[in-house]
């Protein structure tokens, strides 16, 4: 048994929630990348851009910076994640560190020595292991971090709305003038 976790290796992940949004044509155009133009717009950065900016050879290390505001690393450290959102915040100053404890996601995968892994535990289904998981993986867990994000909004506005009608019916809308145009500008 020893021997099989030996030859295993894992793959982490781990997705924050770190501005409301990212402005990647700045940050693309500092880091002389090319944005991904899709319905997931992002940049991925890897290899030398990476190497630059944690000031060492980063095999197997990736970041998957977001338009909506979250960013994806696969195989980084608490103080590699910390390195790298500073060198971010250099370039631009919506970091908002309060999101990150809040607003985040994780996840691992373990490739065992024939390099095929299970995408989530307790599974006894195994899939050949290649690097665009890693990319569908960074995906699913910004998108999840950025959905309980919106969660959290829609809620609070959801209680707003519903103090809102509450103040209607008692016949109070004067009361709170200011804060009720503020509520209907919001729908």
């Amino acid at each position: 048994m020893d021997g099989e976790l030996v030859n295993m290796k894992t793959v982490r992940f781990i997705s924050y929630k770190v501005a409301a949004s990212l402005p990647l044509d700045k940050i693309a155009a500092f880091l002389k990348t090319n944005m991904k133009f899709k319905w997931n717009e992002y940049i991925l950065v890897t290899g030398d851009q990476l190497d630059a900016i944690l000031k060492y050879h980063s095999e197997e290390k990736a970041v998957y910076l977001f338009k909506y505001g979250c960013i994806s690393f696969v195989n980084f450290m608490d103080k590699e994640i910390y390195s790298f959102l500073k060198y971010l915040e250099s370039i631009t100053s919506k970091m908002n560190y309060n999101l990150m404890p809040k607003y985040h996601e994780s996840h691992n995968i373990i490739i065992d020595e024939n390099l095929n892994c299970s995408l989530w535990e307790n599974t006894a289904i195994k899939v050949d292991y290649d690097k665009n998981i890693d990319h569908v993986v960074s995906i699913v867990l910004a998108r999840s971090t950025q959905m309980s994000f919106f969660e959290t909004q829609l809620n609070t506005m959801l209680d707003n709305a519903e103090k809102f009608v509450i103040l209607l019916q008692k016949g109070r809308l004067l009361t709170f003038t200011k804060k009720s145009y503020t509520i209907m500008l919001k729908f």
